[in-house]
């Protein structure tokens, strides 16, 4: 007869301590050969300012001269010693170049254990250096000089002075401007303004309707315009339809930093001649040697650029609000 000790170890169970376990975690874990990586936005400016000035590495500061007539005419008696004396004049100005800075850096270990996992550590290291100096040449030519340690005098294609203004009417549910307060008749209303604006300021010399323009928005008053219809039917014209219709020259975009470009933080929208506004460039990236310190393998990058300019601010409007 068996003892009781004997049935208590065939029935006996294995006791684990919290810590152990029959399988270790990692043996059953399968680990995806696919490498995901965090998305960003894009980088707008590219898509925005097609017109690019080029300048070499040691310009600190690009400089453009405008010319003005000074002329009158008067009416003529026929006894006058002379007439007005025409003259031109010029005015200087200028705008400055700032450099980004940025590095990746490996350790021995790191370098061996990249090695032997098949990781591309160091380009994936590389890249994301290379998109932070882009993103910041990006944003300087979006925003400016907003951003902490930029030189003065770099304007942004959001942010340029001396431009054009229109001035949104606030007839919408509860005196807003918004046009997602507005009916379809109200907003096309403030779309045709805010391209009309121009030629209508300067005597259809910048903006005329044989001119491309871009009018570039928020992106969710872009998703709003392509989904409200003119009518009442799921067949009806929207009112992004019925504009590109009737103003052909126009191309409307949605960019990402204009929710709260406008004057205190409220939304903005631009309308502009492309080929009036040009963004400074110089290096786009430059990645230098690398330099050993200690068990460190350092790789300093760089890029250099500036905002935007535009002789002709008249060929820029901002509308508030919208």
């Amino acid at each position: 007869m068996k003892t009781l000790t004997q049935k208590m170890a065939r029935n006996a169970k294995p006791v684990l301590d919290a810590a152990q376990s029959i399988f270790f975690s990692r043996e059953l874990e399968q680990i995806e050969t696919r490498l995901y990586k965090v998305k960003y936005p894009d980088l707008e400016a590219e898509m925005l300012l097609p017109n690019r000035i080029m300048l070499p590495a040691g310009v600190d500061k690009y400089t453009w001269r405008l010319f003005d007539e000074n002329a009158k005419a008067v009416p003529m008696a026929g006894h006058e010693d002379g007439a007005p004396v025409s003259d031109v004049d010029g005015d200087e100005q200028s705008a400055s170049v700032q450099s980004w800075a940025g590095a990746f850096a490996f350790n021995i270990d790191e370098i061996a254990a990249a090695a032997h996992a098949g990781m591309p550590l160091e380009q994936m290291r590389a890249d994301a250096v290379r998109r932070r100096l882009a993103l910041a040449l990006n944003t300087m030519a979006l925003l400016g000089d907003s951003a902490a340690g930029v030189k003065a005098g770099i304007k942004g294609l959001f942010k340029l002075d001396n431009t054009l203004t229109a001035t949104i009417a606030a007839d919408g549910t509860g005196a807003s401007k918004l046009w997602t307060t507005k009916t379809a008749d109200l907003v096309l209303r403030d779309l045709f303004q805010i391209v009309d604006s121009i030629p209508n300021n300067t005597l259809d010399i910048e903006g005329g309707a044989a001119r491309p323009m871009n009018l570039v928005m928020p992106k969710a008053n872009l998703r709003f315009i392509g989904t409200l219809r003119l009518g009442t039917s799921a067949s009806d014209t929207t009112v992004l339809e019925f504009f590109r219709r009737q103003r052909p020259n126009i191309t409307i975009m949605g960019a990402n930093y204009l929710p709260t470009a406008g004057a205190s933080s409220v939304s903005r929208t631009v309308c502009y001649d492309p080929a009036q506004v040009s963004w400074l460039g110089s290096i786009p990236f430059e990645q230098l040697p690398v330099e050993q310190k200690g068990y460190r393998f350092v790789t300093n990058c760089r890029a250099r650029g500036g905002g935007v300019i535009t002789p002709y601010p008249k060929s820029v409007l901002y509308a508030d609000g919208c």
